[in-house]
């Protein structure tokens, strides 16, 4: 899944693009994001379009994007291809049930990536993670303090200060 700010919004091809890309592992249960959505019952035609209506609630994620990912600098995947974003691909993993799979493959058939994998091109892959200060706020249980520190009562704390 790719969730995409854009610089320009009312011509976001011709900006700065940032991509975070949400990867997903195969699971029996209905992923609650893709349900809020109506993701299963998206479409009853092959290749027809999503529409989402309303607010769209990203907090389901926030273990997965507060923590490792990899980021690089590149390029849509469809036309017209620029190469204007900055992606972060998330480390973790999301899940998705079988139905949820199949109503994405019945919805998007044929609309994958427009051209095949590019060749670095002596661009840098980093792989990063956030990493908190000393009494920075944080989210217990994300891991996200830096320097052997730990989460207690939403600050990064030294261990023996917890």
């Amino acid at each position: 899944m790719h969730i995409v700010h854009a610089e320009n919004l009312a011509s976001p091809f011709d900006g700065a693009l940032l991509v975070i890309g949400i990867l997903f592992q195969l699971t029996d249960e209905d992923n609650p994001f893709l349900e809020s959505i109506n993701f299963k019952n998206a479409s009853s035609a092959a290749g027809d379009g999503v529409d989402v209506n309303g607010e769209v609630d990203l907090s389901f994620f926030e273990d997965i994007y507060t923590g490792e990912f990899y980021r690089y600098k590149g390029a849509l995947t469809v036309p017209p291809c620029n190469e204007i974003v900055e992606w972060f691909v998330m480390k973790k993993t999301s899940t998705i049930s079988k139905a949820q799979l199949e109503s994405h493959l019945n919805t998007f058939i044929g609309k994958s990536n427009y051209r095949p994998i590019q060749p670095l091109n002596g661009r840098q892959l980093l792989d990063t993670k956030v990493a908190l200060k000393k009494n920075e706020e944080c989210v217990e249980g994300a891991d996200l303090c830096g320097d052997g520190l730990e989460c207690n009562e939403n600050k990064c704390k030294p261990p023996t200060e917890v």
